[in-house]
């Protein structure tokens, strides 16, 4: 995980997973019996990433909400709030407009539009651009995440979710496109069961509050298990 540094009016110090949660990463909760088995794999590439070829280090995909939920339970973490998304999705407090700053995409990201040829999901941290200032990955180029609540930020979006069910992303990047439609949308789910497994563009990612330790805040996390 990555520590995330708040400020101290309004966002506190947050821990992220640096990257998605993986298809390997998932695997191993549904091996544990706390996760659902996923959905597999089909001939499309936007399709589900589990069972796929060699993609044990992709992001699972066609997960619902409730995946999300049990996984990140199951890890100790939950669910990132829409309002956790946002800030670090726009570098913190730098409040930058995309995850690495002001400067528009390339290359240097998963679906970037330009001379990337990307189809599918990528090999999650294997694109150095899309890095936030504090070291979260994939936020932009990767598949979007299941977030918990309303934006902060209604001129970043064009809904604003209901209190669960909802998708954070970056909507309209494709390889046709050289940017996108709009960076950090909010879509409303609600529309489908929590339950309900959406499409391949959907995956997630988990949270947690700090520790606290001698040297200051840590992501340091402890389990049970």
């Amino acid at each position: 995980m990555v520590l995330v540094h708040g400020d101290d009016s309004k966002q506190p110090n947050l821990c992220m997973d640096r990257t998605e949660t993986t298809v390997d990463q998932y695997a191993r909760c549904v091996a544990d019996k706390a996760c659902d088995a996923p959905r597999l794999h089909t001939q499309s590439a936007w399709e589900c990433t589990s069972g796929g070829p060699k993609t044990g280090d992709h992001p699972v995909t066609c997960s619902s909400y409730a995946d999300a939920v049990k996984y990140c339970r199951w890890s100790g973490k939950r669910v990132p709030t829409a309002t956790e998304w946002t800030w670090v999705a726009h570098g913190g407090a730098l409040r930058t407009k995309y995850p690495w700053g002001d400067t528009p995409f390339g290359p240097g990201v998963c679906i970037s539009g330009s001379s990337s040829k990307e189809t599918g999901t990528c090999q999650v941290g294997a694109h150095p651009q899309d890095i936030t200032p504090d070291g979260v990955q994939d936020l932009f180029g990767e598949r979007g995440g299941w977030v918990v609540g309303i934006s902060p930020e209604p001129a970043l979006d064009s809904t604003e979710c209901g209190t669960e069910c909802c998708s954070a992303g970056a909507e309209g990047t494709d390889t046709a496109m050289t940017a996108p439609r709009n960076f950090s949308t909010f879509r409303q789910m609600r529309f489908m069961p929590c339950h309900e497994r959406s499409a391949g563009q959907v995956g997630f990612r988990c949270v947690m509050s700090p520790v606290l330790m001698d040297a200051g805040a840590t992501c340091r996390l402890v389990l049970a298990r």
